[in-house]
């Protein structure tokens, strides 16, 4: 299952749950909540790769 934030790529495990959604970070739990566009604050080292790639 992949992070309900729809930045995040990282393909972490998903672990939280809020509203019916599941994430892999409490970042993109929150963030999700204040500003769904803003990009993907979960820090996660695989996310982090393919953000930069897809920018490239």
């Amino acid at each position: 299952m992949v992070c309900g934030h729809p930045a995040c790529r990282c393909g972490s495990d998903v672990g939280i749950e809020r509203n019916g959604r599941r994430y892999c970070s409490e970042h993109c739990a929150q963030q999700e909540g204040d500003d769904p566009h803003a990009a993907c604050p979960c820090g996660h080292a695989g996310c982090a790769a393919s953000a930069g790639a897809a920018a490239e």
